[in-house]
Parts: structure tokens; sequence; C-alpha cells
């Protein structure tokens, strides 16, 4: 049966995810995202909604893995989710942006959150998820989207651990020019008491964290040495392959490694086509 034909009808899974992208679209401003007083006004209202909500104590309860950066804070999550999961915990973990499909910022054990009719969106994170994550997982992993101290994941006040990506140059509008400074607000989830860990970083970058962590008190505070690290999303079926220049693409660095990879790969799947003409 065709559209415009008598009893056709869309199917309700396909209604409904519509009308919620309609809903998360009217959502959307002129107003820059770099915005200051934008970002300080949507981190205040966060806990007002919170309230109404009354999501304070299902959230206080739960157990959630906050974890910052500028680079490679969103493969983090998902290393850390897959671990868990394959450990056989339940788990929930909130990533942004999303790459592909807007239900992939929210997570139940490995499959994409279901969007259904007539939600109610005020901002992303949408916490009005948590109503029903809170009961179903056994952790949760949330990535920060915009710096640390006042982005909106922050009203988690009782995390179990906190972490650091590579610290670099990002959302300088906001965060600032200098690498202390940046530092300053991603160290913004130290919470009082509770173990936070972070990469190697910056002499510069190191110092303010370290600082930080003497200031909140936090238990086993941890650098370690590792290696930096990319993820650009990928087709890997070889001629197929794609680089997404929107993922990462505030950091140079990240590019950079990208169209290496890119390269690299375009030139093996041109050795594996020469070689099967032979």
């Amino acid at each position: 049966m065709k559209k415009g034909e008598p009893g056709f009808r869309i199917s309700s899974s396909v209604s409904a995810y519509d009308e919620a992208m309609d809903a998360l679209s009217s959502l959307i401003t002129k107003k820059c995202r770099a915005d200051k007083m934008v970002v300080d006004h949507r981190y205040e209202l966060m806990f007002d909604y919170v309230k109404i909500l009354e999501l304070e104590e299902p959230i206080s309860k739960m157990k959630i893995i906050h974890v910052a950066g500028t680079k490679g804070k969103g493969s983090r999550c998902v290393y850390t989710e897959a671990i868990l999961r394959n450990c056989g915990f339940h788990t929930g973990p909130f990533t942004s942006p999303h790459l592909i499909d807007v239900r992939e910022r929210f997570r139940l054990n490995g499959k994409n959150a279901v969007i259904y009719s007539n939600a109610v969106f005020i901002l992303l994170p949408c916490f009005t998820c948590f109503q029903n994550i809170c009961s179903r997982v056994d952790v949760a992993i949330m990535e920060v989207g915009l710096g640390g101290r006042i982005d909106a994941t922050n009203m988690v006040q009782t995390p179990i651990v906190c972490g650091i990506t590579p610290l670099g140059y990002d959302h300088t509008k906001v965060l600032g020019n200098i690498l202390g400074a940046i530092a300053g607000e991603k160290a913004g989830i130290f919470k009082k008491g509770v173990p936070a860990f972070t990469v190697s970083q910056p002499e510069e970058a190191m110092e303010v964290l370290n600082k930080k962590a003497l200031i909140r008190k936090l238990p086993n505070w941890m650098t370690h040495h590792h290696v930096k690290h990319h993820v650009a999303l990928q087709d890997r079926s070889p001629g197929n392959r794609i680089l997404r220049s929107d993922y990462g693409a505030h950091s140079p660095e990240s590019m950079e490694v990208c169209a290496n990879w890119f390269s690299i790969a375009n030139k093996e799947d041109n050795s594996l086509k020469e070689s099967s003409q032979v």
C-alpha cells in the first residue's frame, strides 16, 4: 500500500520518532552555544528541572562515572561501558554529541534508547529518561558536554568516580584560552571525597588539576601516563570508508590523526584492489 492510498498508515514507531525529533528541533535557538550567559543559565536550570521531576533522590542513589576532558572522553566512556557490560553489569551510558542518531546519546546495556511519542525534552541530557533508567542500571557512565564546572551533567553531586582525559584547547570562548583555565573548568566535576583519575597532562594543566584535587580532598587521586589516541567514525568495509569532520573537529590533533588513518586505509584498499586484479 502506497502513501496517499485509502487505509495507508505511517508506522507508529516512525511517527513517534518523528514527533520526538520535531520536539527536540523546536528547542534549538539562535543563541550562540559559546555564550557564557547561556551556559550558566542552562546549568542553573538543570537543578530546577531535577526538583520538578522529583529525581533528586533517584539520581543521588545511582552509581555514576563522570568523565570530562578535551580529547577521547567519548571513547573512554564507550570502552568503560563495554567492559562493565561484559563483566555482567547493567549499564546506562550517556554520551554527546551523537554521531548519527540522537538515540545514541542514551543507551541501555549497549542498545540505543527508544524515544517515545509525546516525550518532553527540556535539555539534553534529558533527565526524564532517568525515571526509567534509575531502576534498570547498576552503573551509569556520563560524558561531559562542554567543560565540566557548569556543564549540565555536573548537576550530579554524588558520582562514584571522576575521570579526566587528555586536555587541550577547546571551546576557548567559554573555558578560557590558556590550559590552566581550561583545566580548572574540567576539574569542576571533582567532588569532595570522590576518587578521581587523570591521564598524563601538560605541566600547566597538571598543576591546576593537582591544586583542585587537593582543595577537594580527593582520595586516591591518581595520574597515569597514557598514550593519546583518537577515534574516527568509520565504515570498516574496504572501499567504503568515511572521514567525518563533525566529530572531534575542534581538536587539530584529532583531525590530524583521523586524516592519517584515512590516508593509510585508502592506500590499503587500493593495494587490495590491485592485487585482486593480478
